[in-house]
């Protein structure tokens, strides 16, 4: 059966409605059925799809990138940027995690980052909403972490002037934000990460850093 603009949007706005109640899922869904005629368990894939996103978690059901798009679109207006980036998320780990051959929907996962993200926000919340939960999701290998904490390698890779990452000594540093607030956990070890971006005259780290996040997003699992 092909899923219709109407089907999708009833879909969404159920479970809009009935976030975060999970046990409310299979009723509501018997109505969105009832009142579309979309087929029952599609609704209910569809409902969860959206709970995944919301809590950037791996989305596991296939979605068409039209209605992909009205979800990112929909929960950008009713929610905002943050449960945006969520929803990005959830899907880059579906298409990472499954071996999922979709370029259309990785185009439109790139699209939203860029568009929506990249152009909206700040360096510095796209340090924060962005590149710390990718750093805190341990998909990067050692090498990577290492390379992090190289001033050289962070140097030509973001501008930077100092290390992406320093070792958490038990005390917080200049111009790494504290550890009270964003702490890194890999293996033993924590970091805490540079807060030293910039995106003025002297100084540009934003194509460099959305850059690097569009690289390294494509490893989210």
């Amino acid at each position: 059966m092909c899923i219709t603009e109407r089907m999708t949007e009833a879909c969404y706005e159920t479970a809009k409605s009935i976030f975060p109640i999970k046990d409310k899922i299979t009723e509501s869904a018997k109505t969105v059925e009832k009142e579309t005629g979309m087929n029952l368990n599609s609704v209910k894939d569809y409902i969860r799809n959206f709970f995944s996103m919301i809590n950037g978690e791996k989305v596991e059901f296939a979605m068409s990138k039209a209605d992909a798009h009205y979800y990112f679109e929909h929960i950008y207006n009713d929610f905002g940027i943050e449960k945006l980036i969520n929803a990005i998320f959830s899907f880059q780990r579906y298409l990472n995690c499954d071996n999922q051959n979709h370029p259309g929907l990785q185009e439109l996962v790139n699209s939203f980052m860029n568009e929506y993200v990249f152009q909206n926000l700040k360096i510095g919340k796209i340090a924060t909403f962005v590149l710390l939960p990718i750093l805190n999701s341990n998909c990067l290998t050692e090498e990577e972490i290492n390379s992090l904490q190289d001033k050289r390698y962070c140097n030509e890779t973001f501008n930077l002037y100092i290390p992406v990452l320093k070792i958490y000594e038990n005390k917080n540093a200049y111009r790494y934000y504290s550890a009270q607030k964003h702490l890194i956990f890999y293996g033993k070890s924590k970091f805490l990460v540079t807060n030293d971006w910039y995106e003025d005259e002297k100084r540009h780290n934003m194509k460099p850093l959305c850059d690097w996040i569009l690289k390294y997003m494509h490893k989210l699992c």
